[in-house]
Formats: C-alpha cells, sequence, structure tokens
C-alpha cells in the first residue's frame, strides 16, 4: 500500500513535467534576405512590409503584463499604420485547446503566446501550422537569450518557431520562522551554503522537527519537478524517443520524491489544489521550490502578518520552470509585421517596463534581465556554485562584492517588489548555468 500511495503521489508530478528533446525540422525554402535593424529596435525582413494600415490581432493567457506597461500604445506611436487586438484570457488551461481549434480552423490571430510546456509541441509536432521565423532574420536574435531558452523554440536545421518572453528561473522560498523555531539557519547566505545540493537539502528536511504541524516542504511534486528542472535530457532523448526508463536524472529525482513522502517531510497535497493553497496560508510548509511567477501566488495565500515571514534563497541547484514564447501562426496573413511586434514586444526597453508593472514576471532575454530596473541597483550576481562570490559576467561586478549585497534585508516585511527584486537577483547569479537546463519541451 505504501508503494502505491507514492506512486499516486508522484503521479502528476510525471503527467504534468515539462520533457525534453532536440528539434528536427528545416528552414522554410525561399527565405528573404536577413532582417535589418530599424531605429524602433524591430527587424524589417527584407523590407518594410506592408505601407498601408495593418491590423494585427494578439493572444495571450493569465497576466504578461503588455496591457499593464501600456505596450501596445506605446508601438502604436511607433508604427502609425499598426492597430492592434488584444485578448488576454484568465482561463490558462483552456486557453491552448482553444488556439489549436483556431490553427484547425484557419481562422487564427496574428500572434499567439505559447506556454514552455507546448513549444515542444510547436516545434516537433505542429511545426506546420506555425511561421518559421528565421526568414525574417529571427536567427540574429538567438545570443541573447540563454542557450536552454533558444533551443527549445528552434531546431537545429535553424527553423526558429517563437521568441522567449518570459522565463521561471527556480529559487527556494521559506519561512524564516519555522525554520528558527526547528534550530536551523535562516539567513539567506547560510542556507544557499548548506542546501549547495539535493542531498543536502534533503539532508536538511530530515533534521527538520516540525512537530507534526508543518512539513519542511511543500509537495513531492514540487521537490521532483526543481530536481528535474536543471537535468539536460529528462523524459525523451536527443531523438525524440523516450528515455525516462533509463535516464538517471528521472530516476534520482523519482527516488528522492518517492522517499521524501515516506520519511513524511513533504506535505502529502499535490500543488495548486485548494489543500495546497490553504497549506500555504495556514504556514505548513516551511520550503518551497519557487519558480520566479510563483512569487506572486505565495504572497497572495500568505495573510498578514504572516506573509512577512517569507524569504528566498539560491536552490541547491540551477533550475527553470514555466515561462513562455511569442509565435506568429503560418495562416496569418501579416507575418512580417506579426514579427515586428513580438520582437519589439521582447526587446530590452519594453520588458523592462513590463517587470515594472508586473514583478512577478522575468524576463527570458539576458539584454532584458540585465535591463530591469530593480536588477540594476544590484550590480553584482552570485553563482551557484560559491554563493559568497560574485559571478564574472560579462561585466564583472564590484570586488568584494556578495549575494548578500544583491539582495534586501532579510528581516525587512515582505513587499513585492523587494521580494521579486530579491528572486530575481539571485536567477539572475544562476543565468549563466541555465544552459543545462530546458533543451525542449513536450507533453510525456
Amino acid at each position: 500500500m505504501l508503494r502505491l500511495a507514492v506512486a499516486v503521489a508522484l503521479l502528476a508530478a510525471t503527467a504534468a513535467c515539462e520533457t525534453q528533446v532536440a528539434g528536427h525540422g528545416t528552414p522554410a525554402a525561399g527565405a528573404p534576405p536577413p532582417a535589418t535593424p530599424t531605429a524602433s529596435g524591430t527587424a524589417t525582413p527584407g523590407g518594410t512590409g506592408s505601407s498601408g494600415p495593418v491590423r494585427l490581432r494578439v493572444q495571450v493567457y493569465g497576466s504578461l503584463g503588455m496591457r499593464q506597461a501600456n505596450l501596445f500604445q506605446r508601438y502604436r506611436q511607433e508604427h502609425p499604420n499598426v492597430s492592434i487586438e488584444f485578448t488576454e484570457t484568465t482561463e490558462v488551461f483552456s486557453y491552448w485547446p482553444k488556439v489549436l481549434t483556431q490553427l484547425a480552423s484557419g481562422n487564427v490571430a496574428d500572434v499567439y503566446a505559447v506556454e514552455a510546456t507546448h513549444i515542444g509541441e510547436v516545434v516537433h509536432d505542429r511545426a506546420d501550422n506555425w511561421t518559421d521565423l528565421s526568414q525574417f532574420g529571427a536567427r540574429d536574435q538567438a545570443g541573447d537569450y540563454p542557450d536552454s531558452i533558444w533551443r527549445a523554440a528552434s531546431t537545429p536545421a535553424g527553423a526558429v518557431y517563437g521568441l522567449g518572453y518570459d522565463a521561471g528561473p527556480m529559487a527556494i522560498c521559506y519561512r524564516r520562522d519555522l525554520l528558527a523555531r526547528a534550530g536551523l539557519p535562516t539567513d539567506r547566505i547560510q542556507l544557499a551554503r548548506a542546501w549547495r545540493s539535493w542531498p543536502a537539502y534533503l539532508d536538511m528536511a530530515r533534521r527538520y522537527a516540525g512537530g507534526g504541524r508543518s512539513f519542511f516542504a511543500d509537495s513531492a511534486q514540487g521537490l521532483f519537478r526543481a530536481m528535474l528542472g536543471g537535468a539536460g535530457a529528462q523524459f525523451y532523448d536527443a531523438s525524440g524517443k523516450p528515455g525516462y526508463a533509463t535516464n538517471p536524472a528521472v530516476k534520482r529525482a523519482w527516488d528522492a520524491a518517492a522517499a521524501a513522502i515516506r520519511s513524511g517531510v513533504v506535505g502529502r497535497t499535490a500543488q495548486f489544489r485548494v489543500e495546497w493553497m490553504r497549506g500555504i496560508e495556514a504556514g505548513r510548509y516551511a520550503t518551497m521550490p519557487c519558480p520566479y511567477w510563483m512569487l506572486g501566488l505565495i504572497k497572495a495565500q500568505s495573510p498578514q502578518p504572516r506573509a512577512g515571514t517569507w524569504d528566498v534563497a539560491a536552490p541547491p541547484g540551477p533550475a527553470d520552470w514555466g515561462g513562455g514564447y511569442l509565435a506568429v501562426p503560418r495562416a496569418s496573413e501579416h507575418a512580417r509585421e506579426a514579427y515586428d511586434l513580438i520582437s519589439w514586444l521582447t526587446a530590452a526597453p519594453q520588458q523592462a517596463a513590463v517587470v515594472a508593472a508586473q514583478p512577478s514576471l522575468f524576463p527570458a532575454r539576458i539584454s532584458a534581465a540585465t535591463a530591469v530596473p530593480q536588477a540594476n541597483r544590484h550590480p553584482a550576481r552570485a553563482s551557484q556554485s560559491e554563493p559568497g562570490r560574485p559571478v564574472r559576467r560579462r561585466q564583472r561586478p564590484p570586488r568584494g562584492a556578495t549575494l548578500a549585497s544583491c539582495l534586501p534585508p532579510s528581516g525587512s516585511m515582505w513587499a513585492e517588489h523587494r521580494i521579486a527584486s530579491s528572486a530575481r537577483d539571485i536567477a539572475r547569479g544562476l543565468w549563466p548555468a541555465m544552459s543545462v537546463g530546458t533543451v525542449g519541451v513536450r507533453r510525456g
């Protein structure tokens, strides 16, 4: 019965987790000449496109900050011949089926947001429905993305089916009061060093004493997802064949999550269920592997004064979970203008405006991640291998800078922009290592 309970508890994780596969395909024949940059930061593929009025339809899921940052009004000012019809749905789970229905009917928008969990489906299974953006010069943008994000939306032959919009770099959110009550460290630097590997994180979990009132981690599903999020190939190998049965990374993550259930150090409720949400509200979880976008959810579920006890530390290993892309369907009558728009929307100035309006988003572009206002306050970034040392990037941080100097005081009360800035700094420190993450994604 115990073995059955473990399998049932982890089943949701394997069904929902992102999987990796190298891309296949060829660029479209008869591609136009390479794009040339324009003054506004967009690309004009081999010409200026339509000189008459153009109406672009844009559909996205959730809240991606475009409307909040007034991006479409700004784009219209720079491109007076372009009008934009924008649809933002809060029905996230029904969004993708509706996109597939529109693709099948031919009655499509010109730009769609595509979750990271679906970009592998776009590239490998439905490429005939989507525009290969390389014909407009998209390959010139590859150097501004982490390798993992770029490869997920492209093929070895050079086809590109989406531009990364946001990402989900992982950290560990934790309750200072619960760790202190168990006699464990509460300082970010000390914790990052103490759980510098997943075995070390699990060792701390075994030492945590919640008195039956709380668990060290929120769920086996979250643990499994976080441990696997930094692996290369996951459920599929480079040829696209299922490889989960022989992949040691999958086995390690599965065994660790199963052991965590048996030892009682994780909650028994699947993530995002009502009971799991109530667990956050009731203070039942001392730590949570949390992608960047989960900060807003934790804040919403943490009533005052309990919300002020949350903090963020670097994770045991670099990983990412979530994020999304902007893509153009092949049936669009304005594919060139749509590409210009998504190039502009993902550029650094626009992404900085988005982050200011929607702090729970983390930009996918490297230039955008280094341009957001909160991050610019802290020039130093800490490496995952040595949390107390500055990471060497294209611009070297000041001598002696540490992770602590990148973050607001640990004892500060909860404020969304401050906690978001903390996680952003941590995530930017992990950015050089994120190439070991997602290669592609496909539903398992």
